[in-house]
């Protein structure tokens, strides 16, 4: 500790943290766009399934279905600066997650302020498959789909 953090009283300290933090949040949002200038189904992903959304949304334009993916390059700061100007076309979003329990679909929901819907692909210890993110996608389309539930 140095002479000024030890003359630093709590007050002083606690905005300094909060200034902190606040910096972080508005500077520090990283995140890849993905062909979502038209796209319809918008995946959200991070690390090894968002590779395997870019196959999907790939493969996915080849069957007509018009996905795009954001993917996430840092968890925190959370990127909702990724969801604040979307296309009109985006009519949901598909969070992409190797978890039971939709931890991500969740903070996207919470990212766009519940302003779209969102469904979530969810595998457990299985890394997730194109062909099954694309089935998935069709079905949400179809309506075939149950939105996310936030708890």
């Amino acid at each position: 500790m140095t002479n000024l953090d030890r003359s630093m009283n709590y007050a002083d300290y606690d905005h300094m943290v909060q200034a902190k933090f606040k910096e972080m949040h508005d500077n520090e949002q990283r995140w890849e766009e993905f062909m979502i200038d038209d796209a319809e189904l918008v995946l959200v992903a991070y690390g090894i399934s968002s590779r395997i959304c870019k196959s999907a949304v790939r493969r996915a334009r080849t069957q007509g279905l018009k996905l795009g993916l954001i993917r996430l390059i840092s968890a925190w700061p959370y990127p909702e600066k990724a969801f604040k100007n979307l296309p009109a076309s985006v009519k949901a979003l598909v969070s992409v997650e190797m978890s039971l329990s939709a931890q991500m679909g969740q903070d996207v929901c919470l990212a766009t302020r519940f302003t779209l819907p969102v469904y979530a692909y969810l595998t457990s210890k299985y890394v997730p498959k194109t062909q099954g993110i694309v089935d998935y996608c069709k079905r949400v389309l179809e309506g075939k789909e149950k939105e996310l539930e936030v708890y």
